[in-house]
């Protein structure tokens, strides 16, 4: 599985419109590698949803992201995992180990969100 982080510096951007970049992790229930960091093409946001879908995404984990967009991903077959906050590497460890769904992960004013599989997602490794 092909997950999308949006950062800005070493935190989850807390706006799919302003992130700069995003995180590639490469990722199955036994190991979890992260990969390149990839920065968009453009500031348009349906223009920064299509380069998401180009690379083949599966699951994207942003802060907050126009309803209409994120239609769009789930439709083109993209998970989206939305109105996410944090550290990437407090983020990362939390996708490990399946709880993404903590408040403390939640952007503030945000409501519970749908909860993933109960098994560790991945182990994390680094890909240097």
């Amino acid at each position: 599985m092909k997950v999308a982080l949006l950062t800005t510096q070493s935190r989850i951007s807390p706006v799919f419109e302003t992130a700069l970049a995003w995180l590639i992790i490469e990722a199955d229930p036994n190991e979890c590698t992260i990969g390149s960091r990839q920065k968009f093409n453009t500031q348009n946001e349906v223009e920064m949803a299509n380069e998401l879908l180009v690379e083949n995404i599966d699951l994207l984990i942003c802060g907050a992201i126009p309803y209409y967009l994120e239609k769009i991903l789930i439709t083109q077959g993209c998970e989206v995992f939305s109105f996410t906050a944090g550290d990437v590497d407090q983020v990362i460890e939390a996708l490990h180990l399946n709880q993404l769904d903590q408040p403390k992960f939640r952007m503030p004013g945000c409501q519970k969100r749908k909860q993933k599989e109960k098994k560790p997602f991945c182990r994390r490794t680094v890909n240097q």
